[in-house]
C-alpha cells in the first residue's frame, strides 16, 4: 500500500509588502504557511523528511512542542534557501518567524520585481511537491 506524506499542507497566503516593511527595509515577499502537518507528524517520519532536506543532525522534539515548531522554522528557512539557489540566488536574507497560531509559520525574504512573487510561489509549491514522495507501508 503507498501512502504520501505531506510536510506543509497549505500556503496559507502570500504577500508582497512594498517599501519598507516589518521583516526588510525595501520590498519583500511574505508567506503564511501552514504546518499543522509536520508538528503532528511523528518522529520517524520528521526525521526523513529532515534528511531529506539536508538536515543530517536534527532532533525535532515531540509533535506538538516548542521544539517541533523550531524545527519546522529551520526546514523552511533552508528550504526557502534551496529555491532560491535553484533560481540562481545565491545569498538570500530569510526571515521565519512563529505566529500566534502554532501551526503556522511567517517567512519573508527579499523580492525585488512583481515577477516575483508569482515566480516564487511556482517554485514553492514545485519544492513542496518533490518533498511530498511516496512512501510504502506493509500492512
Amino acid at each position: 500500500m503507498t501512502h504520501y506524506v505531506f510536510v506543509v499542507t497549505s500556503l496559507v497566503e502570500l504577500r508582497v509588502p512594498e517599501g519598507p516593511n516589518l521583516y526588510f527595509p525595501r520590498a519583500a515577499i511574505k508567506l503564511t504557511l501552514d504546518i499543522g502537518t509536520i508538528a503532528d507528524a511523528s518522529d520517524e517520519t520528521v526525521l526523513r523528511f529532515a534528511r531529506r532536506i539536508g538536515l543530517r543532525t536534527t532532533r525535532p522534539g515531540a509533535p506538538g512542542s516548542g521544539f517541533r515548531q523550531r524545527f519546522a522554522m529551520r526546514a523552511v528557512e533552508r528550504l526557502v534557501r534551496a529555491i532560491a539557489s535553484e533560481s540562481g540566488t545565491s545569498r538570500l536574507a530569510v526571515r521565519v518567524r512563529p505566529t500566534s497560531d502554532a501551526n503556522q509559520l511567517v517567512v519573508a525574504f527579499p523580492g525585488a520585481t512583481a515577477v516575483a512573487p508569482r515566480r516564487w510561489a511556482t517554485l514553492w509549491h514545485t519544492r513542496w511537491m518533490l518533498c511530498r514522495r511516496p512512501t510504502s507501508r506493509a500492512r
